[in-house]
């Protein structure tokens, strides 16, 4: 395992994060801002799972579907919330087109299960966190 190569994936999940938060907060006033809370949440929550991948060495390729990739590490799957994954993955591509659109209360959902898939995540990251 390279631990900058996994800290690179913990820096980009971070950003997701920190934009997830920060749409939702804005989403009260601006709805249009719910969509976008809720694609980052579903990126900040993929690649913390891509993280712990990386820090177990289990290969995976580009894909986003956040049940596909906990299968590959049956410890961290059995750990992960159905609901949560299912909460976030619809948000993996729809959310990007038009015709999509999600309430604050989907967002506030969708944030807070982010939240959950990495309280999940950090105690397979060890030192590279």
């Amino acid at each position: 395992m390279n631990p900058e190569y996994a800290r690179e994936w913990i820096s980009k999940a971070e950003a997701d994060r920190h934009v997830a938060q920060r749409c939702l907060e804005e989403a009260k006033s601006n709805p249009g801002q719910a969509d976008i809370a809720c694609f980052h949440a579903q990126q900040c929550a993929e690649k913390y799972i891509k993280t712990v991948l990386v820090v177990q060495n289990v290969v995976f390729s580009k894909i986003h579907d956040l049940f596909d990739l906990a299968k590959r590490m049956k410890e961290l799957e059995e750990k992960l919330s159905p609901d949560d994954l299912d909460a976030l993955n619809k948000y993996s591509v729809d959310s990007r087109y038009p015709g999509a659109f999600a309430s604050y209360a989907e967002a506030e959902e969708a944030v807070k299960a982010m939240e959950r898939v990495v309280s999940v995540c950090d105690p397979f990251l060890g030192e590279v966190k």
